[in-house]
Parts: C-alpha cells; structure tokens; sequence
C-alpha cells in the first residue's frame, strides 16, 4: 500500500502512532510545569562512560543544586517547593549528552543557572551545561523527546531520566 511505496521511495513519511507517541511526550513534558531547558554534556575523561554513571551525576546535581538553593533542609521540603526534572539521554555510546525539562520555583530562577552551571563543573570539569529560561515547553518537549517517538525500542526506557520531585 501506500507504506510500502513511501518507505520504498525513502520518502519522509512518518508511522501515525509515531505522531501519537511524539505528541504523548510532548503532553507529558508539558504537564510537568519545567520553567528551564536544560542539556548537559559529560565529555568523560577516558571516554567511557555507562548509563549508570549518567543516573548517578544527574541525581547527585539535582540533589547539590536544590541544597545550594533551598538549605540543608532542602529534602523535607513539599515536593511543589523543590525543583524537579524530566529528560532524556542521547547518544550514550559516544557523545553522550541529556536534554531536560527541568522544573524550579519561581522563588530561585534568579540563581539557578548559576547554581547549576557551578555544581556541573564540580562533577564533571570537562563537560559543559547549557541552562535556558523555557519559553516554549511544548517545542522543546518536542526536541528533547525526538528519539523516543520515532522509532522506539525497548531499550528506549533506559534513556528516560526523571527525578522523583518532578
């Protein structure tokens, strides 16, 4: 059918429920309330670098930043008052990097690029961290999500990074 002719033709022709799942991720990420676009980039020393690893560096920022934003009492706040995040990991065999929506009280958007920029550093001083007021959520749901929706795999799931404030 006209599947077939399209996918022979190599045109660009998209699966609709790739378009069901693009706009799932999108619905999901918007729903989260994220105020800034985050991406961060590791540029491990040695090169190596596990999805574990990746788990382990974000939790460690998320948990830093919100300490040097909000106090030492940061974790017995309700979850509404710390910020939070959702985000994907690209690339992990080679350049591995993580697009985020992340979530921040109103009260801290003044200090959090600078907060997280410094923590990042801390953790992994030959990577990078990009930290963008979002004015666009669902557009860049759509950025960070791109892998997940066209042609998912099982092993897709693994790629997802979300905190447990978010």
């Amino acid at each position: 059918g006209i599947r077939a002719k399209a996918l022979a033709i190599r045109s660009t022709w998209i699966d609709p429920t790739a378009l069901e799942r693009k706009q799932a991720w999108i619905d999901l990420i918007v729903r989260t309330g994220a105020t800034h676009a985050v991406t961060l980039i590791w540029n491990p020393e040695d090169g190596k670098l596990g999805l574990g690893q990746v788990r382990i560096d974000t939790a460690k920022l998320h948990c830093r930043a919100d300490r040097a934003l909000m106090g030492k009492r940061f974790n017995s706040l309700p979850v509404v008052q710390r910020s939070g995040y959702v985000g994907f990991i690209e690339h992990p065999e080679t350049n591995t990097h993580a697009h985020f929506a992340w979530r921040v009280p109103v009260e801290h958007h003044a200090r959090f690029e600078a907060v997280l920029k410094e923590w990042w550093d801390r953790l992994h001083p030959y990577g990078d961290a990009d930290v963008q007021v979002l004015y666009d959520a669902a557009g860049w749901a759509s950025y960070m999500s791109k892998d997940q929706w066209r042609a998912p795999r099982a092993e897709d799931a693994a790629l997802l990074l979300a905190s447990h404030t978010i």
